[in-house]
């Protein structure tokens, strides 16, 4: 009885903050989009790029669902237009695995006139919260804007 309780508060637990996650990772993507939509004229395409834990190149298992909320995100704003890494060339896909270290390629290497950027983030645990930092990224692997959640 005492595990089956322990298991169902512990469930619910995690269930509330993934459910405050998307009202955050919602307001990030927007926040995003109200940048793109100041600073440039048109839609631009995004990639999401790597999330990992803290300053390790690991992932855990919630990284699945950080990207699956930022993908839903991205498709209900004005400008942000979400890309396939499928749709990226050779060198764009290394760049989005890389966690946008050689994103310099994407500038050197452009196929289109389309501007691309890249969403990337780290995660850590903070108490019985998840803190998640997304970071928007140009074609030049310039920071264009953090917002963390």
């Amino acid at each position: 009885m005492k595990v089956k309780k322990l298991f169902f508060i512990f469930f619910y637990s995690i269930f509330f903050v993934f459910l405050n996650a998307q009202e955050t990772i919602d307001d990030v993507i927007k926040e995003f989009d109200s940048h793109i939509m100041n600073t440039n004229s048109g839609n631009v395409n995004v990639a999401v790029g790597f999330i990992t834990f803290k300053d390790s190149n690991s992932c855990g298992s919630v990284v699945s669902y950080f990207d699956n909320e930022i993908r839903k995100s991205i498709e209900n704003t004005r400008r942000l237009k979400l890309i396939e890494t499928s749709q990226l060339s050779e060198e764009e896909q290394v760049v989005v695995a890389t966690r946008s270290l050689n994103l310099g390629l994407m500038a050197k290497n452009k196929s289109s006139s389309d501007k691309k950027f890249i969403i990337d983030g780290v995660y850590e645990q903070k108490s019985s919260n998840i803190e998640l930092i997304l970071t928007l990224r140009d074609e030049s692997g310039k920071e264009i804007k953090k917002e963390k959640q």
